[in-house]
């Protein structure tokens, strides 16, 4: 909180320094860019601190803090681009076609990239899985702790380790995996697992006893 505002204050009076100095030489890009730092210094006021510092820790439960945070840094990102283009760009119009141009050899040189992005948009909106929930991917099991715009990433279970236990291996794959993967979702609805234990017994054993005392543990331990 106090690093922020340290950088708050800092982009106030980077913003005021240009303002001086345009009202002394009256440059067009010298008010541009004071244009530029003032939308910046709004846009990180209402992002960085109000909403992911005030308003974020208001929010008790810590998966949805954690969403709400990951959103409004997308926000952020997406409406300081906007804010650049309106400042920077006088005719938009005539330069439509130019960049329609260079976005279409962008999506088909980084089709995979955009891939990923609009896996990381649907996991934002559709939300088949949270940070915290045990997911299976492509025959890959781990438990969610990190999901950006591009990737996800994964702490490994089982693999060469029983019992449903991690790995120490983090897999990180690319969020384009939503589009074209079946995905289990094994605590969506539950805060526990469903597992199953086996335990053997001769048959000259007492299973009833076997069984019994089983029971009893069971109701003991839950």
């Amino acid at each position: 909180m106090i690093g922020r505002i340290f950088i708050f204050i800092f982009l106030a009076f980077l913003c005021a320094g240009i303002y001086i100095i345009n009202e002394q030489y009256q440059d067009p890009y010298l008010q541009k860019g004071f244009l530029t730092m003032l939308a910046l210094s709004g846009i990180y006021l209402v992002f960085k601190i109000i909403f992911e510092e005030i308003v974020a820790r208001k929010i008790r439960e810590s998966k949805a803090r954690y969403s709400f945070r990951k959103a409004v840094s997308f926000l952020y990102m997406a409406v300081f681009a906007i804010t650049i283009v309106a400042v920077w760009v006088e005719s938009p119009e005539a330069l439509l076609v130019t960049y329609g141009l260079i976005v279409a050899g962008l999506a088909i040189a980084l089709q995979d990239l955009f891939k990923s992005l609009a896996g990381g948009i649907i996991l934002l909106v559709m939300r088949p899985f949270r940070v915290g929930d045990r997911i299976e991917i492509n025959k890959k099991h781990g438990d969610v702790i990190d999901i950006d715009l591009l990737y996800t990433s994964i702490l490994e279970i089982r693999e060469w380790v029983d019992g449903d236990q991690a790995t120490g291996r983090i897999t990180i794959m690319p969020n384009s995996f939503v589009l074209s993967n079946q995905i289990n979702n094994y605590t969506k609805d539950n805060n526990f697992l469903w597992d199953e234990i086996s335990i053997p017994i001769t048959y000259g054993s007492d299973w009833k006893f076997a069984g019994r005392m089983i029971k009893d543990i069971v109701q003991k331990e839950t």
